[in-house]
């Protein structure tokens, strides 16, 4: 049998060298091209197993035992001569077994997914590459939303301002709001939240009544507030208390709920602002059985809803319910007293993560919903607006920490200039959705000028846009972009510039000035009219021509002489001899004089007074009382 018989007997993989196991593309910008470099806190020995799309110490000790097994095959393989080869075929068939099975093992580490990396901020899922900053609130940011396409933003600070950002009306240079109000007057805002088509924004503040408002920043709808004087909380037409956060119904454009400090979550109608369409009471184990409802969030199927309260519990509802009483209750999920600041499901519902007030955050499993699957403290917060999110992947959740002095929480309102132990900023932690096992903490720069330590409050990543934005309490609006990976968004903006002239042209300013007609819009003259197109000659003949026009020119009317026509008085020649002989001298005249003339004295030197013919007649006569000289 010769060479050629033998070679298509063998497998076509025989004597080839074997390919590792394909390594996917980091779903990063590898080694991060961002503006700033980013600090990481030491963090355990679990971070670098859990990092990128991440992945359990189990899978990589199966990478490098898979590794290990090609390279073993690769030595057997190596040195054989096309003899050796050919006589490798008459081996028995269990080697082809092993062979088939080393495939096999190779195709399973193929699967696995990436490679474990390193602890990089710039090498995980999330785009911490690159950022823009912006900054024009003077206060603290307590609220943000992204509209669903993530072409606008829109946020809310202590400063009582609204300010709406649109990517692609703003330049590099000119990173400025569109829109910028006070609908609530001296009320901070609490929280913000697009519909699910991103054509209304609700509106939450300290008031009893969120306002919607449209795309473009102008109002809706201010909806009802309730009677104060009512005691059952079913019954009042709206919220009698400060509202607390406001989120939208997913897969509903016309319906949103809202949480407040009354103890009740009202679900309302955008058509309806008179009264909400649902009321849901919720009660307290504490004496009074009213607590605060400090937050609130439907699961992304909309079929739970899901409320925390400052009584430290948490409460589940289902939303094909009738919302008497939750399914499910944790009392004493964060400490009692607090403000659990934000609550968040992840996509399949089955995972619910709390920020408490307590400085902690907590997992909870919503089938088993008794007590954390993890739990995290020493993490200050305060500010009852911080947010906790999932991660793109949902392997990591990320949340922000508030300025510490000396391990405790900087309070709203403190003066951390003063104290020369408040210097740690806050940052945005990452953990482990697993066991929260701290993987990177990341520093969120601002663009102020001041040294003060600084908090992060809202979170918010966008899957469409992949960026991620981060508000913070020096006033600033921080986006996290990939310059490779995210798409449009912060990328807008940077990809243009708008030139700034500092003063108005004028035809005396030489080739760059302006020259030409100065048009105005709506004119009713056209263009040739105003001289367009026409020779300087032609241009003068025409301004002749309109000058000895009275209507075009505007000459004032001369006097007329002769008798008057077409409503004007005419003139005769005698007409100044007529006027100084009857000629008005009211102002020559004295008035007392002029009054005077017209004076009588009455009867017995008495100044007559005489009003009518009655009167002259039945006048009574005056008797005066005599002096008494005794007196």
């Amino acid at each position: 049998m010769d060479e050629a018989a033998l070679r298509a007997m063998l497998p076509m993989g025989f004597g080839k060298a074997k390919s590792s196991a394909p390594k996917f593309a980091s779903s990063s910008n590898g080694s991060g091209s961002g503006s700033h470099d980013f600090s990481s806190r030491p963090s355990t020995s679990s971070a670098k197993v859990i990092q990128g799309p991440a992945m359990g110490p189990m899978a990589a000790s199966r990478r490098k035992a898979d590794d290990s097994d090609d390279d073993e095959d690769d030595e057997d393989d190596d040195g054989l001569t096309a003899e050796e080869r050919a006589a490798a075929s008459a081996l028995p068939d269990d080697d082809d077994d092993d062979d088939d099975g080393d495939d096999n093992a190779s195709d399973s580490s193929a699967d696995l997914g990436p490679e474990p990396i390193g602890a990089d901020p710039s090498s995980t899922s999330l785009p911490f590459g690159s950022t823009l900053q912006l900054s024009q609130h003077t206060k603290s940011v307590s609220a943000l939303s992204v509209d669903p396409s993530g072409a606008r933003v829109a946020t809310g600070s202590y400063d009582y301002d609204v300010r709406l950002w649109d990517f692609g009306g703003m330049s590099s240079n000119s990173l400025l709001p569109f829109k910028t109000s006070q609908p609530f007057g001296s009320y901070w805002i609490h929280d913000l939240a697009w519909s699910s088509n991103g054509e209304q924004l609700l509106a939450i503040s300290g008031t009893s009544q969120p306002k919607l408002f449209d795309r473009e920043g102008a109002e809706i709808a201010t909806f009802q507030k309730g009677d104060v004087y009512i005691r059952d909380m079913k019954q009042t037409a709206g919220h009698v208390a400060e509202v607390t956060s406001g989120s939208w119904m997913p897969y509903q454009s016309n319906t949103f709920a809202t949480s407040s400090a009354d103890s009740t979550i009202r679900l309302w109608d955008v058509e309806d602002r008179r009264k909400q369409k649902t009321v849901i009471s919720v009660k307290s184990k504490d004496r009074g059985a009213r607590t605060k409802v400090s937050t609130h969030v439907f699961s992304h199927d909309g079929k739970t809803l899901a409320a925390a309260c400052t009584d430290g519990a948490l409460h589940l509802w289902s939303t094909s319910g009738s919302y008497s009483r939750p399914n499910s209750t944790i009392e004493g999920a964060h400490a009692k007293g607090t403000d659990t600041s934000c609550v968040v499901f992840s996509t399949d519902g089955r995972t619910l993560a709390s920020r408490g007030g307590d400085d902690t955050l907590k997992v909870w499993d919503v089938r088993s919903f008794r007590k954390p699957l993890a739990e995290r403290s020493g993490l200050p917060n305060s500010y009852g607006q911080t947010s906790v999110i999932f991660s793109s992947d949902e392997r990591t959740i990320l949340t922000g920490t508030s300025a510490s002095r000396s391990g405790k929480a900087v309070e709203e309102g403190d003066d951390v200039a003063a104290s020369s132990s408040a210097t740690t900023s806050g940052c945005i932690e990452i953990f482990s959705r697993l066991d929260l096992s701290p993987l990177q903490s990341v520093q969120v720069p601002t663009a102020s000028s001041s040294s003060k330590p600084h908090s992060i409050i809202r979170l918010q990543w966008h899957p469409k846009i992949n960026q991620l934005f981060s508000t913070t309490s020096s006033g600033s609006c921080t986006i996290f972009y990939s310059p490779a990976q995210s798409l449009r968004g912060a990328l807008l903006p940077l990809a243009k510039t708008t030139s700034r002239r500092t003063r108005a042209p004028s035809p005396e300013a030489g080739e760059e000035g302006f020259h030409g007609p100065i048009i105005t819009p709506g004119a009713t003259d056209s263009a040739s009219s105003r001289g367009q197109g026409q020779s300087a000659a032609a241009k003068k003949r025409r301004l002749e021509r309109e000058r000895k026009d009275p209507t075009i020119s505007r000459i004032p009317q001369v006097p007329m002489s002769g008798p008057g026509r077409g409503g004007r008085i005419g003139s005769a020649a005698t007409q100044h001899v007529v006027q100084g002989i009857f000629r008005d001298n009211t102002r020559e005249e004295d008035p007392r004089e002029a009054l005077l003339r017209y004076h009588t004295a009455g009867k017995d030197g008495e100044e007559e007074r005489k009003f009518t013919k009655a009167w002259e007649v039945n006048e009574p006569k005056k008797i005066y009382a005599k002096d008494d000289e005794d007196e």
